[in-house]
């Protein structure tokens, strides 16, 4: 997980440099725990994307309604006029 884009252009060298950190003190390949190496790296990527003002859950969450609102209305003109939930409610 990439922290988003900020005015601070200096902020993906630092969150990289504390994932290295990370790395080499919790990394299963240097005799860390791998479950420790996992909360280390995900506390990390919280920290930075907390930060930015907003989190990725959220934009995804968003980006999913907006497919869901869209799909909705391609399945609603689709339907038959006299079906509920058509979009269509009377004849021009």
């Amino acid at each position: 997980m990439r922290p988003g884009s900020t005015s601070d252009p200096g902020r993906r060298e630092r969150w990289a440099a504390a994932r290295r950190r990370v790395a080499m003190q919790h990394h299963p390949d240097r005799g860390g725990d791998p479950d420790a190496f996992v909360r280390a790296m995900a506390a990390v990527d919280n920290r930075f994307s907390r930060a930015s003002g907003g989190s990725r859950a959220r934009r995804t969450r968003s980006a999913i309604r907006r497919g869901l609102r869209s799909g909705l209305r391609r399945v609603r003109a689709a339907l038959p006029r006299p079906l509920p939930g058509a979009r269509r409610y009377f004849d021009l």
